[in-house]
């Protein structure tokens, strides 16, 4: 690691985010602070201590060194919009919630200790020490609460901006900037934060991560440039109408095939001349979608049965088989009631199933907290016969990682269920294409050419009829279907657009290092093992070091573990931990992480998992 003198009395130290020093005599202040590994580096440059810590937003990149910090009596500032994440770390994990996710903010890439605060940044006002004031600009965008810090440094003014822009003009995640479900209000908020901040007209820039930022004018126009071409492209892609769930219908796709119009994500039953029915999602039916915004399994988005007497109308006897598009709620919240009452068999993608059965097992938007058995995994291309269908399944990640296409050729037309990869039909674009709708959420685990890939499965079978996970089912032709490819294949282009020569499936992956399982029960003394899976995006392998990071009182078998990471591959390694007693009044959940260092360069608390003191249903048996 090295400290490097930027001007006099101005330094930067390379950690796990950029730790910037302004000194004054044998003190300094530090915007931002990382590992805190620059506390061993200040007597290098006759600093005898840090009187403050700035920090630019609460992710634990920048911050997860303040406990060593405030040992020795250096106080915090941070932003105001932010403070509970430092305050009430305890409580923020303590009602986190892991399932019916629908925000998507990365919130929990944030502190699993509360540290005192000394100070809050609040917004258009100055923050004072010696003889250096920072003026604090509201920079929402990479997280809701960053601020950027304006310092007038004898008349050239220099910006502390987090991670609001690096480089010449790129962002530092694409993950970071969505903020609620299937929008990029984070890029619409960058865009105007860069427009404030331009108004000072600052002389450089210093971000969070990356070099400092030369022609600040040119780069910030840059990425609002790359931005907005990112959100014209995009535009409204998710269907505004809800159905109306008063009226019970049932709409005849093509003959024995049927989509019921009584919930908002779609549902589709196939009917075979015996009776039995095969159900493609059965989620709730709620007019207006979701309890997004819920804080605990147990307030999570309840299953009343629908639809069955109108299919029993037309000659179904038995729900025999159900099969998910995607592991979304909305998409199959009723899979539960079929297995527990209509003795349902469950068949699904062969990736769905260890989160099928085992719910805490990842951390991964919109799941349902009930276990579920599977009785059949399929490969990739694999055809099954049932009754006198033939029904084919296709991996198609786009909307989701675990996502498939499901394919039936019957009456002479060709059907594909596409869950969320493909919504309602939208306009044509002339006389001939139509537009298809289609979004994107880096929190379900995808990589910009996901969608092409799904383009690429449509196009090789050929559909006449498609049935959506959302809207009803349309007719399209192979010139629509070669449309949505040519849509899907800027994706890669406009991403990369936004990052630069980095890589932009790093730039994607918020999972790039987890933690297996998640989450699950724990009591005192009794051992428990997880894997830490950590992918490397570079052409050249890592080299390094994990370390447990772990709660008081907690021990780990091998606390420090070697690793070795070939070029773009992936390796795991395994932790046993042995728990303390629950803190009074804690909460039950109660997180820890994993520190790692690669290549002699500190990344800080990479990943963390949850251990849970108090046992739900969804834990499944002890």
């Amino acid at each position: 690691m090295a400290m490097r003198e930027l001007l006099p009395d101005f330094f930067q130290y390379d950690d796990s985010c950029n730790v910037y020093l302004i000194r004054r005599g044998d003190r300094a202040i530090a915007i931002d602070f990382g590992t805190g590994g620059v506390l061993k580096e200040l007597s290098a440059i006759g600093v005898a201590g840090l009187d403050w810590i700035i920090h630019t937003h609460h992710h634990r990149d920048q911050c997860v060194g303040d406990h060593l910090a405030v040992a020795q009596g250096v106080k915090l500032a941070v932003p105001e919009w932010e403070a509970h994440y430092f305050l009430e770390a305890e409580h923020f994990w303590g009602r986190r919630n892991l399932f019916h996710l629908y925000n998507m903010r990365t919130n929990c890439f944030t502190l699993r200790e509360s540290v005192p605060v000394a100070a809050f940044l609040q917004d258009f006002t100055k923050f004072s020490w010696k003889d250096v004031t920072l003026e604090v600009c509201p920079a929402p965008g990479h997280t809701q609460g960053q601020v950027a810090l304006v310092w007038d440094r004898g008349g050239q003014k220099l910006a502390f901006v987090g991670d609001l822009i690096r480089d010449d003009g790129q962002v530092e995640t694409l993950y970071d900037l969505q903020v609620n479900y299937g929008d990029w209000t984070g890029m619409q908020q960058s865009i105007t934060a860069m427009g404030y901040l331009g108004s000072f007209s600052p002389a450089k820039l210093f971000p969070s991560h990356g070099e400092p930022v030369e022609k600040p004018a040119e780069a910030m126009e840059r990425l609002r440039t790359a931005m907005r071409s990112w959100i014209e492209f995009y535009g409204s892609t998710v269907p505004g109408t809800q159905p109306d769930i008063t009226k019970g219908e049932l709409q005849p796709v093509i003959p024995d095939i049927y989509h019921s119009k009584f919930s908002n994500a779609s549902h589709y039953a196939i009917v075979s001349k015996s009776g039995k029915a095969l159900f493609v999602d059965y989620g709730p039916n709620y007019s207006v979608g979701l309890l997004a915004g819920v804080l605990h399994g147990d307030e999570s988005n309840r299953f009343v049965p629908h639809s069955l007497p109108e299919l029993r109308a037309v000659g179904m006897t038995k729900v025999d088989v159900a099969m998910p598009s995607h592991l979304h709620d909305d998409h199959m919240t009723g899979f539960a009631y079929l297995q527990r009452k209509e003795g349902t068999r469950f068949w699904c993608f062969k990736n769905m199933v260890n989160l099928l059965e085992h719910p805490t097992s990842e951390l991964v938007g919109c799941t349902v907290p009930v276990p579920l058995k599977v009785d059949r995994a399929f490969e990739d291309n694999e055809e099954v016969r049932w009754e006198e269908f033939g029904i084919r399944v296709r991996y198609s990640p786009g909307h989701s990682q675990h996502h498939n296409t499901i394919m039936v050729e019957h009456a002479g037309k060709r059907v594909a269920f596409t869950g969320d990869n493909i919504f309602n039909g939208g306009r044509r674009e002339g006389e001939d294409r139509l537009r298809l709708n289609w979004n994107l959420i880096p929190l379900n685990r995808n990589n910009p050419e996901d969608h092409l890939k799904t383009a690429n499965v449509l196009l090789d079978f050929e559909p006449h009829i498609i049935c959506p996970g959302h809207g009803g089912p349309y007719e399209v032709t192979r010139e629509d279907l070669l449309g949505f490819r040519d849509v899907m294949a800027q994706i890669p282009g406009k991403f990369q657009a936004l990052v630069g020569d980095r890589n932009v499936n790093r730039a994607m992956d918020y999972y790039w290092a987890r933690v297996f399982p998640y989450e699950q029960h724990i009591e005192q003394g009794k051992p428990f093992s997880v894997k830490v899976r950590i992918r490397n995006y570079d052409d050249t392998s890592a080299t390094g070091t994990l370390t447990a990071a772990l709660p008081a009182g907690w021990t780990a078998a091998l606390p420090v573990q070697n690793v070795h990471i070939h070029a773009h591959g992936e390796t795991e390694v395994e932790f046993g931990i042995l728990p303390a007693e629950k803190r009074p009044n804690a909460p039950g959940k109660t997180p820890f992480a994993f520190a790692l260092e690669l290549n002699g360069k500190p990344l800080g608390e990479v990943c963390h998992g949850v251990g849970n003191y108090v046992r739900y249903p969804y834990h499944g048996e002890g």
